[in-house]
């Protein structure tokens, strides 16, 4: 059983997580008709088309660090799973061998596409 504190934890963490989740649904039914994105179809967009693929980036990128910052090792502390001193890799690994997520691989690739999104090129 968890303490009261970590069930807290667990609870408020989940809660800013849902809160993401909702924001980023909202956002994808604003942009999704116009993806895939090319360089020309992402030119002629209006502006507010562009916020809205704005905020679903930043929202893909809070959840995706809310997430992996804190919710992954809440979860690890309340299965008394080791966090301390190990590699983000390795709580990846170990959460793919205890069936939480499917693949350590396909977290750290989404994060790689996370950053490439993150950082605006004018080219």
């Amino acid at each position: 059983m968890i303490d009261e504190l970590l069930e807290n934890k667990l609870r408020e963490t989940f809660e800013t997580c849902e809160i993401h989740l909702n924001r980023l649904i909202f956002a994808n039914s604003k942009v999704s008709k116009f993806l895939p994105l090319t360089l020309d179809s992402y030119s002629s967009l209006a502006e507010d088309t562009i916020s809205f693929i704005d905020q679903f980036i930043y929202r893909f990128s809070k959840l995706q660090d809310t997430i992996g910052t804190r919710l992954f090792p809440f979860l690890l502390e309340a299965l008394a799973e080791p966090t301390e001193n190990k590699a983000f890799i390795d709580l990846l690994n170990r959460l793919e061998r205890l069936g939480v997520i499917d693949s350590a691989q396909s977290w750290v690739e989404l994060r790689k596409i996370r950053n490439d999104m993150a950082h605006e090129y004018p080219s």
